[in-house]
C-alpha cells in the first residue's frame, strides 16, 4: 500500500526521571502518513471473494446461535434453582456453571466468559442490595404480605374459582420468552446487516482485538467534526489530530482553488455578440453618412456647373 509522508512533528524532551532511571534530553519525532486510497480498494475478484467469506462467517455464527438456543430449550430454566449470592464467586466459576446460574435467573447465557461474569456479578449485586432492603423493612413487608394473602383468599374470579397464585408467574415467563425471541430476531437482523457487503468496492477496516486490551475501535468522522475542536485541548494526541485536520483542510482548499482556476482558464473565449452588432451598426451608419456626403457633394458640384454655364 502506498503511503505519503504528510506531517512531521518534533518534540524536544528535557531530561527526566522514570522509575528511578534518568532519561537524557532528546528529540522525539512523530510522522503522520496518508494512504493512497485507490491502492487500498480491492479488485472486483477480491471483492467477490470477500462476499463469500462474509456470507460463510455469518452462516457459522447463526448456526452456533441456533445450537445455543437448542441447548437452552433442552435444559429448561425452571428445573434450575439459583444458588445464594453469598456462596458464589463469578470470577472463579467455570463457563458451564456461569451459564446454569444465569439460566436459573432468566438471564441471557450467551457470549464470552467475561460477559457472563459481568452479567452474573451484576445480578448478584442486585440480589445483595435487595436482601439488605428486605432485612430493613422485614416487619413491614411481613404485615403487608399477610394482608395481601387475606385479600387474595377473599377475591374470586367471575367463574367462582379462586385466583391461582402461579398464574401470574406463568404469564411473566411467557412474556420473557417472547421478549427474548424478539431480541434474538433483532440480533439476527443486525448480524445480517453487518455481514452483508455492498455491491461496489469499499475499504474494509477490522479493528485489532488485541490492541489496547480490545478497546481499540474505528469510527467514521467528517472533516468538519475534526475541525470543531476546542483550543483548550492541549494534549499531544488531540493537538496532533487537530493540526492534521487544519493542514488537510488547507490542502483541500488550495487544491479546489487551483482546479477552479484551471477550469476557468481553459474555457474557450466567449463571442462578443453585442460588440459585433454595435460595430456593424456603426459601420452601417458611417456608410450611410458617407453616401449622403457624396450625394451632397455631387449636388453642389452640379449647381456650380449650372452657374458657370449661365454666366458663359
Amino acid at each position: 500500500m502506498t503511503r505519503y509522508r504528510f506531517l512531521e512533528l518534533y518534540y524536544r524532551r528535557s531530561e527526566s526521571t522514570h522509575k528511578g532511571k534518568t532519561i537524557p534530553a532528546r528529540v522525539e519525532t512523530v510522522v503522520l502518513f496518508l494512504p493512497d486510497v485507490w491502492s487500498c480498494l480491492p479488485t472486483q475478484l477480491e471483492w467477490d471473494n470477500l462476499h463469500q467469506i462474509y456470507r460463510k462467517h455469518l452462516e457459522r455464527i447463526l448456526k452456533a446461535e441456533q445450537e445455543g438456543i437448542d441447548d437452552e430449550e433442552d435444559v429448561p430454566s425452571d428445573k434450575l434453582e439459583p444458588t445464594h449470592y453469598s456462596l458464589l464467586d463469578p470470577k472463579t466459576m467455570a463457563v458451564s456453571a456461569l451459564r446454569n446460574e444465569l439460566k436459573a435467573r432468566n438471564i441471557s447465557c450467551k457470549g464470552l466468559k467475561s460477559q457472563l461474569v459481568a452479567r452474573l456479578s451484576k445480578s448478584l449485586k442486585a440480589e445483595a442490595e435487595k436482601t439488605d432492603d428486605n432485612n430493613k423493612d422485614k416487619e413491614e413487608s411481613e404485615s403487608e404480605n399477610t394482608q395481601d394473602e387475606k385479600k387474595s383468599e377473599d377475591v374470586k374470579s367471575i367463574w367462582g374459582c379462586y385466583i391461582n397464585p402461579f398464574f401470574n408467574i406463568s404469564i411473566n415467563k411467557e412474556i420473557e420468552h417472547n421478549r427474548r425471541k424478539k431480541l434474538n430476531e433483532r440480533e439476527r437482523a443486525l448480524l445480517e446487516k453487518r455481514y452483508t457487503l455492498p455491491e461496489q468496492q469499499h475499504i474494509l477496516v477490522h479493528p485489532s482485538k488485541t490492541a489496547k486490551s480490545g478497546k481499540f475501535d474505528c469510527t467514521t468522522m467528517s472533516l468538519s467534526l475534526l475541525l470543531d475542536y476546542r483550543p483548550e485541548d492541549t494534549k499531544e494526541h488531540s493537538f496532533e489530530v487537530s493540526l492534521f485536520a487544519e493542514l488537510f483542510n488547507e490542502m483541500l482548499m488550495r487544491d479546489f482553488g487551483f482546479n477552479i482556476f484551471r477550469a476557468l482558464h481553459e474555457l474557450p473565449e466567449k463571442v462578443k455578440e453585442k460588440d459585433d452588432k454595435k460595430k456593424k451598426d456603426d459601420d452601417k451608419k458611417n456608410d450611410e453618412k458617407k453616401k449622403d456626403d457624396d450625394k451632397k457633394k455631387e449636388e453642389d458640384k452640379k449647381k456650380e456647373d449650372d452657374k458657370k454655364k449661365r454666366r458663359g
